[in-house]
């Protein structure tokens, strides 16, 4: 194991800044790598003071620690997937714009995605509540909360037109977006919002059967 580690390390080594930076985005998804970093020292990891080099390959965007723009580029990059697996099963729907996409009926679709759990069964998405209702006024609007686990596995909730209007209302906002806490309890799912009003939203988890096809 020793001169394992000991090649892989030289190899690692010899690797340029960016595909340092790359490895270590790739290796910090497992797990038990990032319960083992997070014992160790910050001094011991990082070493000298003037190691600038480590120390940006540290706060680099990877899945524990990044905001902003990484957190936004690995959502658009789960939507676009998702909607190609939708296609690629005849679901007659294009990307429009941002997190909208539209079918070939006029209905809409928002997907908002949450790529990482702040806290385990846990997730928390947000939809411009204007952009909504204005959508919701022009051939109704499906909302599809995709949300990947810390694993990787993703989950998406179809939420059919019917229940979008029915909830626009009750959702907590904050800035003008609707919040979307989705809650995980066993094998069930609950959309939570205020005033006792929660939704079990266990079945409509990968009911694609409500957007057009082509079949």
């Amino acid at each position: 194991m020793d001169t394992i580690a000991k090649h892989l390390v030289q190899a690692l080594c010899s690797l340029t800044k960016v595909e340092k930076v790359e490895v270590v985005n790739l290796v910090l998804k497992d797990v038990e790598f990032r319960e083992v970093l997070s014992e160790l020292p910050i001094k011991k990891l990082i070493g000298s003071e003037n190691n600038q080099e480590i120390r940006n390959i540290l706060t680099t965007d990877n899945d524990s620690v990044s905001i902003g723009t990484g957190k936004k580029a690995r959502g658009k990059k789960l939507r676009k997937s998702y909607i190609s697996e939708l296609q690629q099963k005849g679901i007659l729907i294009e990307p429009f714009n941002n997190v909208w996409a539209e079918t070939s009926t006029g209905l809409w679709v928002a997907i908002p995605t949450a790529t990482m759990e702040g806290r385990p069964g846990r997730w928390f998405l947000g939809l411009s509540e204007d952009k909504v209702r204005e959508k919701i006024g022009k051939g109704g609007v499906v909302i599809i909360l995709l949300c990947q686990t810390a694993s990787g596995l993703r989950l998406d909730f179809v939420l059919p037109p019917e229940i979008v209007e029915e909830i626009v209302g009750k959702l907590s906002k904050s800035k003008g977006e609707l919040k979307f806490n989705v809650w995980q309890v066993g094998n069930h799912y609950t959309l939570v919002i205020p005033e006792n009003n929660n939704i079990d939203v266990s079945d409509f988890k990968g009911n694609i059967s409500i957007l057009p096809s082509g079949t």
